[in-house]
Formats: structure tokens, sequence, C-alpha cells
């Protein structure tokens, strides 16, 4: 089991690195001269953040459903215990 999450775990991080690279190139947009004052710049830029932020999001997803799935039955009722309290609620305000 131990060594199935470290493959699952190795294979989340090269996948998140994607995410990173696209973090960097929107900051790098960000901050180039003038991009504040363009309006359909900074709609890109916002369109590209958001595209990694859910990017993102899917692979962490993915990756809890992966762990998820190589638990036993006990660990399965803990993992969901934890993730529910992490997660935010929809009553959350």
């Amino acid at each position: 089991q131990k060594s199935e999450f470290d493959s699952l775990f190795n294979d989340y991080i090269d996948k998140r690195k994607e995410v990173g690279s696209r973090l960097r190139d929107v900051k790098e947009r960000f901050y180039a001269p003038g991009a504040k004052e363009d309006s359909v710049e900074m709609n890109k830029i916002f369109d590209d953040f958001v595209a990694a932020q859910t990017l993102n999001r899917d692979l962490t997803v993915e990756f809890y459903k992966e762990v998820r799935a190589i638990c036993t039955p006990i660990q399965k009722n803990k993992f969901n215990h934890f993730i529910s309290q992490t997660s935010i609620s929809e009553g959350f305000h």
C-alpha cells in the first residue's frame, strides 16, 4: 500500500508541475509593463489563472479518489471523515 501511495503521490506532483508553470506565466504577464492598462490582456490573464486553478482542483480531486481507492474499509471511513472535516460545506459563510 505504501508503494502504491508513493507512486500516486509522485504522479500527482509531476502533474502539478503544469499548474505551477501556468501560474508563473500568469504572474509574469500580470506584472508585464502595460498589462494592467490593457483590459483585453487582463481578461486573458484572468481566464488563464482560472484555468490553472481549475486544473489544480481537478488534479487534487483525482488524487484523492486514487488514494481512497487503495484504502482498506477502515481507512476509507477515516479518509472520508478527514475529507469532510477539511472541505468547506455549501452552508459556509
